[in-house]
């Protein structure tokens, strides 16, 4: 077999398959809306770019819609990318209409490709200084910040890596001009692809949101003495990923199991276990002349303005005035 074919036929599927995610997340899974919708179009976008470069290899060129459209491929995986962690890692999962504006540099660069007003070349360049901001945002905000350490799954670990190593890849085909670099380029990139379609395949991410999940008696019980037993609540900036790895399970059953057992999501659990605590306390002689925001930090909050918010949330009343309704009983 020729090696252009060999390529062909090993990067067009990579291609199909990054072109099937993408279909899967934009149109079938609807989970979390916002969430899908920025992994699917990521997946296109890594399609767009990958096809360009098989294009270009093949076809010893491409038109300048072919290199318009790779252009616009790689200046939009630094947005998507980092809306897909905000949109699934921060608890603001909502479209707001200020995030629009991470697309219009990508769009006007499109504009000026197509219609030959800037060399590619150095739209190219441009583009991967551009994908680059973002991945040191998104690197600081999610992957290495001690802040929001354990906060990202395998999969936001695998995807982001693999986005810096396509990054590379595309980096040095514009600073080296072998054409053997450029063919090893395609198939690393491919390669990439594949990685990123058979780890998403294997994530609960995955799974239909009609498909029940079982939880393990056992895994319940782990859970509850963590919470009950070793009142793990009080460990500020406690993660569910942490959580998870506390009591070894995986996070995804233990957001189940965290659901089934207490009707909530693990956040709302935590802080009603450190609001369960804290009224406790002030309902109590004892810590009639102690300072509530000092009880507020011993239970495991952070700051006092997510102390207050929790608190109105669990009692509908300010933390001072259930102290004085407690303690005139």
């Amino acid at each position: 077999m020729e090696p252009s074919i060999a390529l062909t036929i090993f990067s067009g599927a990579a291609i199909s398959s990054g072109l099937m995610m993408a279909l899967y997340f934009i149109l079938v899974r609807k989970e979390n809306k916002w969430g899908d919708m920025t992994v699917g179009f990521l997946f296109l976008a890594l399609v767009m770019r990958l096809s360009k470069s098989l294009f270009s290899y093949v076809f010893h060129g491409s038109s300048m819609m072919g290199i318009s459209f790779g252009l616009l491929g790689s200046v939009l995986m630094g947005p998507l990318l980092f809306l897909y962690f905000k949109y699934s890692l921060s608890e603001k999962k909502e479209f707001q209409w200020s995030h629009a504006l991470h697309f219009i540099i990508p769009f006007g660069a499109f504009i000026l490709a197509i219609n030959e007003l800037v060399p590619s070349y150095d739209l190219y360049v441009w583009a991967g200084h551009f994908l680059m901001g973002y991945l040191i945002v998104v690197g600081y905000q999610y992957i290495f910040s001690k802040r929001s350490e354990g906060i990202a799954s395998k999969w936001h670990n695998v995807l982001f890596y693999g986005i810096l190593g396509l990054w590379l890849l595309f980096s040095l085909q514009l600073y080296i001009s072998s054409r053997i670099f450029y063919i090893w380029g395609i198939i690393l990139a491919s390669l990439i692809i594949y990685i990123l379609f058979f780890t998403a395949l294997k994530t609960p991410m995955f799974r239909s949101k009609n498909k029940q999940v079982t939880i393990p008696n056992m895994l319940k019980d782990k859970i509850i003495h963590a919470l009950e037993v070793e009142r793990i609540f009080v460990q500020q900036g406690i993660s569910i990923a942490q959580f998870s790895e506390k009591i070894d399970a995986p996070v995804y059953l233990v957001s189940n199991g965290i659901k089934s057992i207490y009707g909530k999501n693990f956040k709302d659990v935590i802080n009603s276990f450190r609001i369960r605590e804290i009224t406790s306390k002030l309902s109590h002689v004892d810590f009639a002349h102690e300072k509530i925001e000092n009880l507020a930090y011993d239970v495991g909050f952070n700051t006092s303005s997510a102390f207050y918010s929790a608190f109105k949330k669990e009692t509908n009343m300010t933390p001072r005035a259930y102290q004085k309704a407690s303690l005139s009983k």
